[in-house]
């Protein structure tokens, strides 16, 4: 129920911040306990609008009241058709070279359709990735960053810029326990 409530809860914050470009939240749910704090419109690649998708990778760090904090990585893929992420490694980071293969559960429950002006639609799905304190410590400390995802229709590959990098960078140095 706990993963659940999480998906649902965070899905909600960050498509609802999705709009409003990058920035950080930081939420208090007082029914469950919990402190949430998300990155949201972190987006990879040229900020060209040419581009046929938008990929955008985020990081969010959850406090249970147990005590447990979880982090997460969070892909979203907009474009006029379906990635199809599915359950498995779908995301590869390669930290100046090095391959991060991570496994999450897929975009099935986090696929939706949006309809723009003139008729046009376009599709937005969502990943979680579950990480460690030790794997965003990586992240944070590297100088280069490419990101891979899979799914049933192809793959996408952009490379964070330094404004990514120093976006990553402040959020782990400020919310990451190491």
């Amino acid at each position: 129920m706990k993963s659940s409530l999480l998906f649902f809860l965070a899905t909600a914050f960050l498509t609802s911040c999705a709009a409003s470009g990058y920035e950080i939240v930081e939420q208090y749910d007082h029914l469950e306990s919990i402190n949430r704090t998300f990155m949201s419109g972190n987006r990879l690649g040229p900020d060209k609008k040419s581009a046929t998708y938008e990929l955008y990778l985020n990081a969010l760090r959850y406090d249970w009241r147990t005590g447990e904090i979880l982090y997460y990585l969070v892909v979203r893929y907009n474009a006029d058709e379906w990635l199809l992420i599915q359950r498995g490694k779908t995301l590869t980071l390669a930290l100046d070279g090095q391959k991060l293969p991570l496994w999450g559960e897929g975009s099935a429950g986090e696929r939706n359709v949006f309809h723009a002006g003139s008729g046009q639609k376009y599709h937005s799905e969502q990943a979680w990735y579950q990480v460690t304190a030790e794997q965003l410590s990586r992240i944070a400390s590297a100088k280069t960053i490419t990101v891979q995802v899979r799914g049933d229709n192809g793959r996408v590959e952009e490379n964070c810029s330094s404004r990514n990098l120093k976006r990553f960078t402040n959020f782990i140095n400020k919310y990451v326990q190491r």
